[in-house]
């Protein structure tokens, strides 16, 4: 009996995207919801779209610079495109859109693979990878910049992974156009730059090329970016290139003072990030609550007590010149007295937290056909799984040998992974977690498939000689 041919290629990607947008689309139908974040950017895309102000409410409200514009703009034209509408048609038509910008990133970790010489089935796995993993998933189900983000960001990796292969100029112009709009999205988005200029460098073209691309790279994403910062300038007298590090509810700045106070103690620990939301919701520190006056907090007695004073006063006065001073005060020293643990231990224990699963407040889906949260067990197993394969792929990767198109290709992902991962051991000393580092996670899928694939390989039984 003659053995059947087997499916196309073209015909498997098909059927794994048909699969994975029915998948996807049921999930965000099941459950979606606005988390803290969202509420802004739903307030911010409806008036952008209903008066073309981006502020949180028409007037009187004022006009704003806390936030970033490129998702809020996203919403209000791509999105959601209408105002105005309920909460709920706001987040039904955002996370249909997070699935396709899921679904794009599924397709550039197809094209990652492919560019590493994989074959096309083996690269369909990252593909299915995508679709499946559980953080994107749960994020594509809020209606936050995550899903944007993280499609941005890999393209712009995998742009300049074909700046290093052909046409340098060109493509690096391209990813900066899309740095620029990344940024606007998210600040932090800045973390994929090295994988560009990386690229570059390990073109095979003379100098000034390479420099053309960064020139190139560079101008492309200023002029997306630059009337963010000129605005600002305009109706605030200052660029407020990054928006605000935090803010409240009602969308006002607070001061980076606390911020750079809680670097000098906090680890992510559960529980650290309580304080952070008393101030956003503008509620009062219990000082005799041990969960607000935590014994992190002060080296000694009178440590404590100069805390607890300057709690009592802010609960008075809230954020007044003095009360800013106090924690700058706090936070200088604290940071003299112990520098080791402000460079190296904290933010090693922040990257501890970055790699571990979830806290159940940030991962609270409930979707009963799919069991959850009943197996949120499973979640963790996965990303065990990932990590390993992604080590392996990377190690095996490094090995083949200084100068090889697949080192370079190491070196361009990595490089983004590295960058995000130094950048949240200092940016949130609260409240890192897992969240801030979906956005490599396709990057870290890739180094998965190809180490799965190189681990399925070895194990395979050898043909006779």
């Amino acid at each position: 009996m003659a053995r059947r041919a087997p499916l196309p290629t073209s015909w498997l990607v098909a059927g794994v995207l048909v699969i994975g947008l029915a998948f996807r689309l049921a999930l965000v139908s099941s459950w979606h919801a606005p988390a803290g974040d969202g509420l802004h950017y739903f307030q911010l895309s409806q008036e952008l779209r209903a008066h073309g102000r981006f502020a949180y409410g028409p007037p009187p409200r004022e006009l704003t610079y806390t936030r970033m514009p490129g998702y809020p703009l996203f919403l209000a034209y791509v999105a959601v495109g209408a105002a105005p509408v309920d909460l709920d048609t706001h987040l039904r038509r955002a996370t249909r859109v997070n699935v396709l910008c899921d679904l794009g990133s599924a397709l550039l970790v197809f094209l990652l693979l492919l560019e590493l010489g994989m074959a096309k089935r083996a690269a369909l796995a990252g593909f299915a990878a995508v679709i499946a993993c559980p953080l994107m998933f749960l994020f594509s189900c809020y209606g936050l910049t995550e899903s944007l983000s993280t499609f941005l960001s890999t393209l712009e990796v995998y742009l300049a992974l074909r700046a290093m292969r052909s046409r340098p100029i060109a493509f690096a112009a391209a990813a900066g156009l899309v740095a620029g709009f990344a940024l606007l999205v998210r600040a932090d988005a800045a973390v994929a730059a090295p994988a560009v200029l990386l690229g570059l460098l390990f073109a095979k073209v003379s100098w000034p090329r390479k420099l053309g691309g960064a020139a190139a790279f560079g101008l492309c994403a200023a002029l997306v970016f630059a009337p963010w910062p000129i605005r600002n300038l305009q109706r605030f007298g200052d660029p407020h290139v990054g928006a605000a590090r935090w803010r409240t509810q009602d969308g006002r700045e607070l001061p980076d003072e606390v911020f750079a106070w809680t670097r000098t103690w906090a680890c992510s620990a559960a529980g650290e990030g309580y304080d952070d939301l008393l101030f956003y919701l503008d509620r009062p520190l219990d000082v005799n609550n041990p969960g607000v006056l935590r014994a992190e907090m002060y080296d000694d007695a009178a440590e404590r007590e100069e805390v607890k004073a300057l709690f009592l006063r802010y609960n008075r006065e809230r954020f007044t010149p003095p009360v800013i001073a106090g924690f700058a005060k706090l936070a200088h020293d604290h940071f003299r007295r112990h520098p080791f643990r402000f460079f190296v231990t904290l933010p090693l224990q922040r990257v501890l937290h970055l790699y571990t699963p979830l806290p159940e407040y940030e991962a609270p889906m409930r979707v009963r056909w799919m069991l959850l949260p009943q197996l949120r067990g499973v979640f963790w197993a996965w990303d065990l799984i990932l990590y390993a394969l992604a080590i392996a792929g990377a190690v095996l990767l490094y090995r083949r040998g200084r100068g090889s198109p697949d080192r370079r290709w190491l070196a361009v992902v990595g490089s983004c992974i590295l960058a995000r991962t130094a950048l949240f051991s200092f940016a949130m000393p609260h409240v890192t977690t897992q969240r801030y580092l979906v956005e490599v996670f396709p990057l870290l899928l890739a180094l998965a498939v190809y180490g799965g694939t190189a681990v399925l390989a070895r194990l395979q039984p050898r043909a006779p000689n």
